[in-house]
């Protein structure tokens, strides 16, 4: 039954043999501990007798449950029915009644939050809308976990909450139960919560491929997403040749593609045009992993053609010498290189120190033996660009 109300004829009590005298059932309530603000419940009448001729004649009994003080907690009423009067009816049976809460709670929903969310600007905007006015909420009854709270405003049934996510985590926006006052309760009656997942924008690299070419080969490129992506196909790859910074003819040729959705790597296959650079690139949002769009922006890989051998010039070196003077020799590449060290440097009539450099240009310092000829080489392909050795013959400076 619910509390405020009468629920007519809700027993009907009668004796199931002749009594050997008059029996008198006595009902009472809240047997045990009853909690406070339960519904009280009255049964109305409080006392049936019955007699040995009317001892299987039912009587029926009306209860009556006011209303309790509590929120939402429906109430279970122990009545208790206690006979006398006759030694085999001297007996107490319990009658659970319960009695349903109907005050109205105040309810909460927060919308304005998406599901996922990849940054951190702009802010968000959290709405709470309750059923019914409230009072009594405000900012600090709302818990925002990994990110932080900004403006509150609002009134009455709704009120907003601006909300600056954590970068690279979800983000939780809570109330708790019973914050907010309403009419006749505090509601919400539980805990409600919303939370955006984090879910960053997947990133996309480009690798397998040289910075520079001197041939035709058949080369691979790799296309590796930061997670699974759906979507990426053979055409969202973009090939193209160029002669310094302009685009010509023939593009390069695509050859096999590998990767289908679900996957995090995908490869292309392609022939370069012979004498030209290449560009191999992905535009934005070609692909998705079902909820964001990738790459954010073009991933570009440039391959220069370099078929030249960079040429190496060893200056520094006096055409004549008559004393033991230290002076220092240059080694300028017409590039920069690797793979050139101070054992690169062949050397008579001399003692070498202090070899530094990198790049383009290294020196060395020389200290002449004041007897012969001061003689400075280096052999052939002892250096390298990343692609062709270095110096193609070799190369001298002698002092005399």
């Amino acid at each position: 039954m619910d509390e405020g109300t009468t629920v007519s004829n809700a027993f009907a009590v009668s004796l199931n043999n002749p009594p050997s005298a008059d029996v008198t059932v006595t009902i009472t309530g809240h047997k045990g501990t009853v909690l406070e603000g339960a519904s009280p419940v009255s049964p109305d009448p409080a006392t049936l007798t019955f007699k040995q001729d009317n001892y299987d004649e039912p009587q029926t009994v009306t209860l009556v449950a006011k209303e309790d003080d509590d929120d939402d907690s429906d109430d279970e009423i122990v009545l208790i029915f206690t006979g006398s009067g006759a030694a085999e009816y001297n007996v107490t049976t319990d009658v659970v009644v319960t009695v349903n809460d109907n005050d109205e709670i105040p309810t909460l929903q927060i919308t304005g939050l998406p599901s996922h969310i990849n940054n951190t600007t702009p802010p968000l905007t959290a709405i709470f809308t309750f059923s019914e006015a409230v009072t009594e909420f405000d900012a600090s009854k709302v818990t925002v976990t990994n990110g932080a709270k900004g403006t509150f405003s609002g009134t009455g049934t709704t009120y907003t909450l601006v909300v600056t996510p954590e970068s690279g985590k979800d983000l939780t926006v809570s109330v708790a139960a019973r914050v907010a006052a309403g009419g006749v309760s505090r509601g919400p009656v539980d805990l409600v919560s919303v939370t955006s997942q984090w879910d960053a924008i997947p990133t996309l690299q480009i690798s397998g491929l040289p910075d520079k070419i001197n041939n035709t080969d058949e080369l691979t490129a790799t296309f590796t997403f930061s997670e699974a992506v759906n979507g990426f196909v053979k055409k969202d790859v973009f090939l193209f040749s160029r002669k310094g910074i302009i685009p010509v003819r023939p593009d390069p040729i695509k050859g096999a593609f590998s990767g289908s959705d679900g996957d995090t790597e995908y490869t292309l296959a392609f022939t370069p045009a012979s004498g030209l650079d290449v560009v191999v690139g992905v535009l934005a949002n070609v692909a998705g992993d079902g909820v964001n769009r990738a790459p954010v922006s073009p991933v570009v890989h440039e391959i220069t053609w370099d078929a030249s051998v960079p040429t190496l010039a060893i200056t520094g070196v006096p055409a004549k010498i008559n004393d033991r003077t230290p002076f220092t020799a240059t080694f300028t590449f017409s590039e920069s290189v690797t793979g050139f060290v101070a054992g690169d440097v062949g050397l008579s009539g001399a003692a070498p120190s202090g070899f530094s450099g990198s790049g383009a240009t290294y020196s060395v310092v020389l200290t002449p033996a004041g007897n012969a000829d001061v003689v400075v080489t280096v052999a052939a392909e002892v250096a390298t660009d990343g692609l062709n050795l270095t110096p193609a013959n070799e190369v001298e400076a002698r002092a005399v």
